[in-house]
């Protein structure tokens, strides 16, 4: 290996050593220590941070979250849920008061590994909310399985607290248990 001079002349590896290493948190980064006769060793870094995509927000789920992408997969959903409470969350990526409710939702989903939540965007899904009623966001539909809708609401954050009493009084109804 062979490097430049300070008058541009090439140099042996016994006067130049360079060390690449690649650390993992960083994404790469090259280190060069350079020798050169009757001179301190001079050091250069050379960084390149690589840019990790983070999930958005509102693609971050609980296990037992799964987004609804169309119709068919909604219907899909609704029947292979066998005898399941299905909560299905109509939600608005653009709509404040939801990325505040989110996280409260996701905990009640890590709570209740038993229920299964839907989640859907109304901009990716506008025809079929609208053909299912679905007129203010964050709405919420309860289902039992594939046996039909139970409870619809509206819910924001200061009614959080009627979605838990609506989740806890869906469980405990002998039919929802299965």
């Amino acid at each position: 290996m062979r490097g430049k001079g300070k008058e541009g002349e090439r140099r042996n590896t016994d006067q130049i050593a360079e060390v690449l290493s690649r650390p993992p948190a960083i994404g790469g980064s090259i280190l060069r220590l350079r020798s050169e006769p009757q001179s301190p060793m001079n050091l250069e870094f050379d960084w390149t941070i690589a840019e990790i995509e983070q999930p958005k927000w509102w693609e971050k789920n609980a296990p037992n979250m799964i987004d609804i992408h169309s119709t068919q997969e909604f219907l899909s959903a609704l029947s292979e849920a066998g005898d399941r409470l299905v909560i299905v969350e109509f939600y608005g990526t653009w709509y404040a008061s939801y990325r505040v409710l989110f996280p409260k939702l996701c905990r009640t989903a890590e709570d209740h590994p038993e229920i299964l939540f839907l989640k859907v965007n109304f901009d990716e899904n506008k025809p079929m909310c609208k053909s299912i009623n679905v007129k203010a966001l964050p709405f919420f539909h309860f289902y039992h399985g594939a046996d039909g809708q139970l409870e619809s609401f509206s819910c924001s954050l200061s009614k959080v607290s009627n979605f838990k009493i609506q989740v806890f009084l869906l469980l405990s109804t002998p039919q929802v248990i299965g």
